[in-house]
């Protein structure tokens, strides 16, 4: 009987870590649906506004956005379950994984609770941000939206760390790490800019954060994918 449930242990762990790749590959389209704006959303501007701006409810597109981002949330969050439970890790190479399903979990929150109007394109609006005036969603939003980017940062920081410390693929050593940098000066670029630090291409650099976030977490998967070891792989 223990060999019989061993085995259907072991077959089911099989079958789980095929899910994990095409989840986190579908998060990442997902999450990049704002490389669709200028085509859904011409009227918003790429170089000063920021992404969740295209989900704001008085948006005519903003269901599509929340859905993309919806889905996004929950598809690497469920990826993240999925590694978890198929390599039951130690904490360390565990924790990418957790920070990245709880950076997941907080973008579905961002994704049901969006912005009310588009303060970067609305005057009106920016004033009533500043007053606290908007709806309780909107502020909420913000904390939310600073959450994920704090959430995202934390994992290329944990995991490249970790690459560099420990015996892992070179691709994700070097390929990570330089993804890695991109996304947090990019980070810190679009942080300053939302702080008036820096008065140009807060759209811009908010962009490449996020596609390089993206593209860093499909590197991770797809190596993982490939190794038989547990957690972040191994060379």
């Amino acid at each position: 009987m223990r060999a019989l449930a061993r085995a259907d242990d072991s077959a089911a762990t099989s079958r789980g870590r095929r899910w994990p790749l095409p989840l986190a590959a579908l998060a990442a389209i997902c999450y990049s649906s704002w490389l669709l704006a200028p085509i859904f959303s011409p009227l918003h501007d790429p170089v000063r506004s920021y992404v969740s701006e295209l989900a704001a409810s008085k948006e005519p597109k903003a269901l599509f956005y929340q859905l993309m981002d919806l889905t996004a949330g929950a598809a690497i969050y469920t990826a993240c379950i999925l590694v978890i439970w198929c390599d039951r890790p130690g904490w360390k190479r565990a924790m990418p994984f957790v920070l990245l399903g709880c950076f997941g979990l907080v973008t579905i929150i961002d994704a049901l609770l969006p912005l009310s109007c588009t303060p970067t394109s609305d005057q009106i609006c920016a004033l009533e941000e500043s007053l606290g005036l908007v709806p309780l969603a909107h502020q909420l939003h913000l904390y939310s939206s600073t959450t994920v980017g704090l959430l995202g940062a934390a994992t290329v920081m944990w995991s490249s760390v970790y690459a560099w410390r420990h015996q892992t693929p070179a691709e994700l050593r070097v390929g990570g790490l330089v993804l890695a940098v991109v996304h947090l000066l990019t980070l810190g670029w679009t942080t300053l800019a939302a702080l008036d630090v820096i008065g140009v291409g807060l759209g811009v650099a908010q962009r490449i954060s996020l596609m390089t976030l993206t593209i860093w977490w499909v590197l991770l998967f797809t190596l993982w994918h490939r190794s038989p070891g547990r957690g972040l792989p191994e060379a």
